[in-house]
């Protein structure tokens, strides 16, 4: 299951808590739980269906019962509370929904009818539809809903059209045996005849219904008659059919990977449209604080950077993505671009501080090399005896 995998992509929020109601669906999490209590619900289902188990148990699995049907009602009550449309155009939330009625019926009729012998086979059929919550974990996995589509859509659109063609082929052979094998029981009429190319196509004991016919009729071998009839019912039907499947597998898969990136652009076409909406009011408010303090009179820069700061510290944290046009006051962009100067700032200071080390190191080194020479001490003198001409010089 995907995270992004939400069939309530793309609604309308309407308040703080429906926000974080519809990430709650939209989670793994949401998801994951409902399916282990479809998987564990499946589980108890089968275990009472041992007659060797006690009335304690038994108390316990109906216990679970409740537990798990409660679950489905607040997964029911959660999706509506995001969306109701969203989760009544979906045809497997359709199905959810039908089984969630049938257990809640099935619950009221039992406690109804406690001791009473009178609905008992009515109770039987509910208690039978209880088997079809484990179908509900089409509703979480994307590739069985594929798989579930392609097969609704054969039998949908196809599957006439294939027992049409069936039937006429049976039709042909049925008539054909009826005049070649009439004296066989199995060929005696043309709905005998039917049945009995109805077992060849499934080839259900189709080596029986040969024997009989070979048994009651010496003239004609029907090896060749039924061998030709499962060639064309069977292999070339069936192959025919399993193709149609995959067409239609192949349709409703492209068909899902179509929907999911509409439901992607969806989101982010409403993203973009609430973070430039918010960038946007940001931008006001910040072209409001510009023009309140045009009047006021910084000391210096680092006064107005530190008013701008004092700022951004009250809006929050801006959004990740510029969208507006007026990057100039847009929060981010300010908050960037402040980032980036102050940088800038440390580097030239750190820059600073090298030159003034390499001046100081490239001193050293001439002092020293022409300590090594000899040159220093002539320098020192000659500097001396300058300075003592310009004291004794007089002003002009």
């Amino acid at each position: 299951m995907k995270d992004d995998d939400n069939e309530f992509a793309g609604i309308r929020i309407r308040s703080r808590l429906h926000e974080q109601v519809t990430r709650w669906t939209s989670h793994w999490s949401f998801g994951g739980t409902v399916m282990f209590c479809i998987a564990f619900n499946s589980v108890t289902l089968a275990v009472a269906t041992d007659d060797s188990i006690g009335d304690s148990a038994l108390n316990a699995l109906k216990v679970l019962d409740y537990i798990f049907l409660a679950v489905y009602t607040i997964e029911f009550l959660v999706k509506m509370y995001v969306s109701p449309t969203a989760y009544f155009t979906n045809g497997f939330n359709l199905f959810d929904f039908f089984v969630l009625v049938m257990s809640w019926v099935d619950v009221i009729v039992t406690q109804t009818a406690a001791g009473s012998t009178s609905n008992l086979s009515g109770l039987r059929v509910l208690r039978i539809l209880r088997t079809l919550r484990a179908l509900r974990t089409i509703s979480f996995v994307p590739s069985l809903q594929v798989i579930v589509t392609a097969l609704m859509t054969t039998v949908r659109f196809y599957m006439l059209n294939l027992m049409v063609v069936l039937f006429l082929i049976m039709f042909i052979f049925g008539v054909m045996g009826y005049y070649l094998f009439g004296s066989a029981s199995r060929f005696s009429s043309l709905g005998e005849s039917m049945l009995s190319l109805a077992t060849l196509v499934t080839l259900d004991s189709w080596t029986e219904v040969e024997d009989d016919i070979d048994a009651s009729v010496a003239t004609l071998p029907p090896k060749w008659f039924c061998v030709i009839f499962i060639f064309v019912g069977n292999y070339i039907y069936t192959n025919v059919f399993v193709s149609v499947v995959i067409v239609n597998m192949t349709n409703a898969q492209q068909a899902y990977i179509d929907a999911d990136r509409a439901r992607r652009r969806e989101i982010v076409a409403e993203k973009t449209i609430n973070m430039n909406q918010k960038q946007k009011d940001e931008a006001t408010s910040f072209r409001l604080f510009l023009e309140q303090d045009q009047r006021a009179k910084f000391a210096n820069y680092e006064e107005l950077v530190k008013s701008v700061n004092n700022l951004l510290a009250g809006v929050g944290k801006p959004n990740d993505v510029i969208l507006c046009g007026d990057t100039s006051l847009n929060l981010l962009f300010v908050q960037e671009y402040l980032g980036m100067l102050e940088q800038v700032d440390n580097e030239t200071f750190m820059q600073k501080n090298l030159y003034r080390e390499i001046g100081n190191i490239i001193s050293l080194a001439v002092e020293r090399q022409l300590e090594i020479s000899g040159m220093g001490e002539q320098l020192l003198r000659e500097n001396s005896i300058k300075a003592q001409i310009r004291a004794s010089t007089p002003a002009t």
